[in-house]
C-alpha cells in the first residue's frame, strides 16, 4: 500500500454556534443537517463562481474542521475572514500543527475516524489521514510506502482535482465537482452563474483524462501529469 506525505494540505478550526451555518452560507454545498462526527466535501467560489478552494468540512462534537489546500489558502482565509460579520465563530489555523498523509486505499462514507492518534476522512480516491506532530505516527503508517508518484497516478486517473486543478481559472462545473453544488442552495458567492450554467447545460470546459507519451503543462489544457497519464480542462462546447 501507497502513501505520500502531503505539504499541499491546511487545516482550520472553527469553534462557535455559528460555524456549521457559515460555512454552509458561504459554499455550494448544503451542510446545515451535518451530524456530529460526519464529514463531507464542498467548494468556496467567488462572485464570478470561480474557485477559491474545495475541501473536507467535518463536525466534532467541540467544534468544526475544513481542511483545504495550501496555494488556495491564503484566498480562503481572506474570504472567511472578511464575512464574519457578527457571527459566533472563532477560526483558528492549525496547519503547522499537523501533518498529512493521503494513503491508497480509499475510505467510504461520510464518517469521520479515529485511529492511532489519527483523524481519517475520506478524500476522493484516498483515505486523508491528519497526525498532531507530537503523537508517534509510526503505528498508522507502517504498512505504507513512501510513494507519490503513484499517488499522483491514482488521483490523476481518478479525475480527482488537486492544487493544479483547483484554480481561480475554474469553476467547480469545469471540474467534474457538480456533485458538490447542490442544486437548491442559494445565497453563496458565484450560485447564480453557476445556475445559469447548469440550466443550458453548458460548462465551457471540463476536467479529462487524456494519454501520452510527451504530455506538458499548459499545452492543450494539460494540468498536471506522471508518466504516460495526466489531467487537462478543455473546452467541450462552443
Amino acid at each position: 500500500m501507497k502513501l505520500h506525505s502531503t505539504v499541499e494540505r491546511t487545516l482550520l478550526i472553527l469553534r462557535g454556534g455559528d460555524s456549521i451555518g457559515f460555512l454552509h452560507r458561504l459554499s455550494t454545498n448544503h451542510l446545515e443537517d451535518m451530524k456530529v462526527g460526519s464529514c463531507t466535501s464542498t467548494v468556496f467560489t467567488d462572485s464570478n463562481a470561480r474557485i477559491i478552494d474545495m475541501g473536507i468540512i467535518g463536525k466534532m462534537q467541540d467544534m468544526t474542521f475544513f481542511i483545504g489546500h495550501m496555494s488556495n489558502h491564503q484566498r480562503l482565509w481572506e474570504h472567511l475572514m472578511t464575512r464574519k460579520l457578527m457571527d459566533d465563530i472563532e477560526i483558528t489555523d492549525s496547519t503547522e500543527l499537523n501533518d498529512f498523509y493521503l494513503l491508497s486505499t480509499p475510505m467510504t462514507g461520510e464518517a469521520i475516524e479515529s485511529r492511532e492518534s489519527a483523524t481519517l476522512v475520506a478524500d476522493g480516491p484516498f483515505t486523508l489521514a491528519v497526525i498532531s506532530k507530537i503523537s508517534d505516527q509510526g503505528p498508522l503508517l507502517e504498512d505504507f510506502e513512501e510513494d507519490a508518484d503513484a499517488i499522483e497516478r491514482i488521483r490523476i486517473e481518478n479525475c480527482h482535482p488537486g492544487p493544479a486543478e483547483l484554480s481561480s481559472d475554474h469553476t467547480p462545473l469545469n471540474l467534474g465537482l457538480g456533485h458538490l453544488v447542490h442544486e437548491n442552495k442559494g445565497c453563496y458567492l458565484g450560485q447564480e452563474i453557476l445556475a445559469r450554467m447548469r440550466s443550458r447545460g453548458r460548462s465551457g470546459k471540463q476536467l479529462t483524462l487524456v494519454r501520452g507519451e510527451r504530455l506538458e503543462t499548459g499545452i492543450d489544457g494539460i494540468t498536471s501529469w506522471v508518466d504516460d497519464v495526466g489531467l487537462a480542462v478543455q473546452r467541450i462546447n462552443p
